[in-house]
């Protein structure tokens, strides 16, 4: 198992290697060429911005319909499992 300096200098060495990578990509409608570090981590921003979007986090009478029914779930687990003799 490495040790934690081990470690360190092992991502200090990955680190660099990324800050100097030459793998370069066009993006589509584009004339020019960047690094595809670069491109990969606007494509993540991307990413998470669409994905709150679209999953929002429930709030207000959404979220009271949503605990209504976690509730109404959890009575119906306790009533069976009382009603089996194991609560």
């Amino acid at each position: 198992m490495l040790s934690n300096e081990e470690l360190e200098a092992r991502l200090t060495t990955l680190e660099k290697k990324v800050e100097q990578s030459l793998l370069m990509m066009r993006r589509p409608d584009h004339n020019h060429y960047e690094r595809l570090v670069d491109v990969v981590c606007d494509h993540d921003v991307n990413i998470r911005e669409l994905s709150a979007m679209a999953h929002p986090k429930p709030t207000g009478a959404t979220q009271k319909r949503n605990e209504d029914r976690l509730d109404s779930l959890e009575g119906k687990f306790t009533d069976l499992w009382n009603a089996t003799g194991k609560g």
